[in-house]
């Protein structure tokens, strides 16, 4: 029966340290972040500035962070600059965009784009003659354009051109209503400062969540196996009782 108690040790002991694994795996649920309104970014035509206190929220460590429209149709325009007109998202550890030295940029970012709202005007809709996609920012396509070139979608540099046309706007990503941002870094460390800062071209009262990912709850199965493996110390137990 001593055979029997020791592989049931080893199988807990084995079940525990994948659980512990699997609690640290991946995103579940993920804690909202306080945005803080900052005035208009410098050089732009009414960019609203905004940022995350990273160091205040907590954080230690930043890798993933996921921005989520929320407007609601509430704000903006329609068509194609549907949702969070996204001017720029970086790091900057004193949340001064004017000091650019201290700026992180993210290492990926994964666009999912969220629900487009109707529109007569033939400058706020996708066109295959001119590349324009179904949210300003990309190509007809689907691809965000001109990333990191200077072309339509800096999300680098604070420099949209503020306007309701495809033909006159320029260096920002509309997200839709709903629409997705998730921004990759390398593992960055917090400190006593850092913010994340972002900004809404125009500030026409659209909306967007900051949040986090956090640790995965436990599946359902392993707590499972936990709960067979207790019971089987228990019988182990009760029959070397009943031998003695």
């Amino acid at each position: 029966m001593s055979g029997t108690r020791s592989c049931a040790r080893l199988l807990a002991r084995a079940v525990i340290g994948i659980a512990g694994l699997i609690a640290v795996s991946g995103p579940a649920s993920a804690a909202v972040l306080t945005i803080q309104n900052a005035g208009t970014a410098s050089g732009t035509a009414g960019t609203l500035l905004q940022r995350v206190d990273l160091a205040a929220a907590g954080l230690t460590t930043i890798n993933t962070i996921v921005l989520t429209d929320i407007s609601g149709g509430v704000g903006g325009e329609p068509g194609i600059f549907s949702g969070y007109d996204l001017d720029a998202v970086f790091l900057d550890a004193d949340g001064d965009i004017t000091t650019t030295g201290d700026q992180i940029a993210f290492t990926s970012l994964a666009f999912t784009g969220g629900t487009i709202r109707p529109t007569g005007d033939v400058n706020q809709m996708p066109s295959n003659l001119n590349n324009y996609g179904q949210y300003f920012g990309t190509t007809f396509a689907g691809d965000i354009a001109g990333f990191g070139t200077g072309q339509s979608a800096t999300l680098d540099t604070f420099d949209a051109s503020n306007t309701a046309s495809r033909l006159t706007a320029n260096g920002f990503l509309s997200l839709g209503d709903g629409g997705e941002v998730v921004l990759t870094f390398a593992d960055i460390l917090v400190g006593d400062s850092m913010f994340l800062v972002f900004g809404e071209v125009g500030g026409q009262g659209e909306m967007l969540q900051v949040s986090v990912p956090s640790q995965v709850p436990l599946p359902g199965a392993v707590w499972l196996l936990l709960s067979g493996i207790a019971a089987l110390f228990g019988v182990s137990r009760r029959r070397n009782a009943a031998t003695a």
